[in-house]
């Protein structure tokens, strides 16, 4: 171009009417953007403005070359006389038109970005967190070098109201990359326990122990879709990788599969990272996988009631994707965990649930046979059935393809203890903890595993830093009343029970626990209260030793397939009321599901049912039977002390190890140290074999000293209920 024809063009005001527009354009698109995603319009709506636009840029500089503004209208260039042309003055004007519209183009970009930003801030948390909570206290501050906690996406739709599908997205992230083996993924419970509290990303790598933060937001409108994704280093707080995505919405799981994997890649370089994620099994129906999520989110949440409303969303999603593999794994966890043991949370008797989940593993399996849900499923299942070392060989591959799977780290943990690998499933727990230091599970089992080696001041820093970060029912009484129990604190429970139950006022678990509690006090009225259950009305006769009448309540209770308790009430009836062969008969069904020193006998760590056992043994003259369970049970307690745990409740085993053998001294210096210690979880003189002792004049005082506790613990139950001090 030489410089006649440049300068023309300058004279004509060609240049400056391109500025113009362009920058007009820029904000008549952005103004036009932001309306279409108002009213929701078709996404061509946008591709259609935006082209007409663009289109129109080469006709604006076609016109300004061809025409100019002339005191007496418009004319053709070529028609004006040099002398008499206003350019120059047009030209003014337009400068202050762009000045104009560039300043409105950068207001509008801050008010943009202010606006996003006040958006994120003022969206309601919905994280289980208490408004007094504070700072999380959690993690040590030791970040993992290649780890990652994925933040819940901010949703920054203009309505507001695709919290859902950005939490699906950032839930899709993560999953992806809890796959990849040298990488540690924080958990989903603890990371989204973040949401809407704004933390520093450092503060909250800290109590998360990575060094990474993948956070993003997306924007849903109509049928576009932008999502915008940011890696972040936790030291410094910047930005190692960022990216914007838009699409239009035609296929939900497309769209999530194409960024996951994108950003993934951008890890694996980023992070160093050489191992590519597997793909995740998902169903190809929107509803089915919307079932499967609701499902997966409630059985998290644990109690029966969740656990029951999962298993229907579950059935829901299999009706609507029979091949949808992860809904049955899912299906058979859920029965499982609902099945009548002490460390599961229904009645479903425990063979009826195998039978139950066995041919959804099966179907599982076939469908999908390298999905780590599927044999995370596979060794549940193998576990409850007391198949120990091959639920590990089963967890071992489901952790394989997906290392970060913390319940399946946790159930690996149960069954290593069950094999007698005590240390082995500590360091395990330990290790959900650490990659899931908000969720319930883990740091209950922890605290439980702390409070059995007679560690309860770590034990109760565990539950109650919990549940005040949690604050729901199932923390309190499932962690924080359970360690207290454990330590035979039933007034310290008590007080957790209630602030459960001001929680969640219909919460069946918290009923249960409550008439266990006070029934355990001599409450009760209290307890009578709570009777709402046919064999609550049984305990009720058995505590005041009205055994014909026991029997007579329990019997219709055995029609069909009993569960544990009914068995359990059978057994201790029969015995009290001297019928021996009828105990051994209800024992029988644990003895056949017990091998070594594991099993149904040896599921609670005071064994009452094998010590229940070895006493009708006793009574009914087999001593060389007797013998042999209690060389079993001297066995597995040694296993348990030598492993560390040395709680209240492996204490109380070995006093009655020592009662059986007659070793009355060792049995009574130990019970005493258990009655200095405040420790009133079961009563000796009503237990069937330290009552053994009652002629003893030293065991006669631990009793009224034991007695003495036990009423100082009944009163400050009574002075918590009408809201009185209490006694110290």
């Amino acid at each position: 171009m030489n410089a006649s024809w440049w300068q023309e063009l300058k004279r004509r005001n060609v240049v400056r009417v391109g500025i113009a527009y362009t920058v007009v354009g820029w904000i008549v698109a952005q103004i036009g953007l932001t309306l279409f995603e108002t009213f929701e319009a078709p996404g061509w709506v946008g591709k259609v403005a935006l082209a007409l636009i663009v289109l129109g840029l080469p006709f604006a500089l076609l016109f300004a070359w061809a025409f100019e503004l002339t005191p007496e209208g418009l004319k053709r260039s070529h028609e004006v006389d040099l002398a008499e042309s206003i350019t120059q003055k047009t030209g003014r004007k337009f400068d202050f038109a762009i000045i104009a519209a560039l300043a409105i183009a950068v207001a509008w970009l801050g008010w943009d970005k202010f606006a996003n930003r006040s958006n994120e801030a003022t969206r309601p948390s919905v994280a289980a967190v208490s408004d007094t909570a504070g700072a999380l206290p959690v993690g040590d501050g030791n970040r993992v070098a290649s780890s990652i906690a994925v933040l819940p996406f901010a949703d920054m739709s203009p309505e507001g109201d695709q919290e859902y599908f950005s939490d699906g997205i950032s839930e899709e992230l993560l999953n992806l990359l809890a796959r990849i083996p040298d990488l540690k993924v924080a958990a989903r419970t603890s990371s989204f326990a973040f949401k809407g509290r704004h933390e520093d990303v450092s503060q909250i790598a800290d109590k998360l122990n990575v060094s990474k933060i993948l956070e993003g937001s997306v924007r849903k409108a109509g049928t576009r879709l932008r999502i915008t994704a940011q890696l972040i280093e936790a030291d410094t707080g910047y930005h190692l990788w960022s990216n914007t995505y838009d699409r239009e919405l035609d296929d939900v799981f497309a769209i999530q599969d194409d960024i996951a994997a994108a950003i993934v890649g951008a890890l694996q370089q980023t992070l160093g990272l050489s191992t590519v994620a597997p793909a995740i099994t998902r169903s190809g129906n929107v509803d089915a996988y919307n079932a499967y999520l609701e499902g997966r989110f409630l059985m998290e949440k644990r109690g029966e009631g969740p656990l029951r409303q999962a298993r229907e969303a579950f059935d829901k999603a299999i009706a609507l994707d029979p091949d949808y593999a992860p809904a049955y794994a899912a299906q058979a966890e859920t029965i499982l965990l609902l099945r009548d043991s002490s460390q599961t949370y229904g009645d479903i008797p425990t063979t009826e649930a195998l039978a139950l989940a066995r041919p959804l593993v099966d179907r599982a399996m076939v469908l999908a046979p390298g999905s780590p849900d599927v044999h995370a499923a596979h060794g549940f299942l193998l576990s409850t059935e007391g198949r120990h070392e091959e639920s590990v060989a089963a967890f071992d591959r489901a952790l394989a393809l997906s290392p970060n799977l913390v319940r399946v780290i946790l159930w690996r943990a149960q069954s290593l203890q069950d094999l007698g690998r005590i240390e082995e499933s500590f360091e395990g727990t330990k290790k959900a903890v650490s990659l899931d230091p908000l969720a319930y599970v883990p740091a209950q089992n922890l605290a439980v595993q702390y409070a059995s080696r007679g560690r309860y001041d770590e034990a109760l820093a565990t539950a109650e830093n919990l549940a005040r970060v949690r604050n729901d029912a199932v923390s309190w009484r499932g962690a924080v009343a359970m360690v207290n129990v454990i330590g035979g604190r039933l007034d310290r429970a008590h007080a957790a029970l209630k602030k459960a139950q001001a929680l969640e006022p219909d919460d069946y678990a918290v009923g249960r626990f409550l008439y266990w509690t006070y029934s355990m006090l001599d409450l009760d009225e209290q307890a009578r209260q709570l009777e709402f259950r046919p064999i609550e009305k049984v305990y009720r006769l058995m505590s005041e030793e009205r055994w014909d009448d026991a029997l007579a309540a329990v019997k219709p209770l055995v029609a069909g397939e009993p569960t544990n308790e009914v068995r359990d009430a059978v057994a201790a009836i029969h015995f009290e009321r001297g019928d021996m062969q009828a105990c051994l008969a209800a024992l029988q069904h644990y003895v056949d599901r017990t091998e070594g020193n594991r099993g149904d006998l040896f599921e609670d760590a005071r064994s009452p049912r094998a010590f229940l056992l070895i006493a009708a043994l006793q009574n009914s003259g087999d001593n060389a039977a007797a013998r042999q369970w209690q060389d079993r049970l001297w066995e597995r307690h040694r296993m348990l002390r030598k492993a560390g745990n040395d709680g209240d409740t492996v204490i109380y085993t070995e006093v009655k190890l020592h009662t059986i053998d007659g070793e009355t001294g060792e049995a009574l210096r130990l019970l005493r140290e258990l009655v200095d210690r405040q420790w009133i979880l079961v009563e000796p003189e009503r237990d069937i074999i330290i009552r053994r002792l009652e002629d003893n004049p030293a065991f006669q005082q631990i009793v009224a000293d034991h007695k003495r506790t036990k009423d100082r613990q009944r009163n400050n139950v009574l002075a918590q209920l009408t809201g009185e001090p209490e006694t110290t």
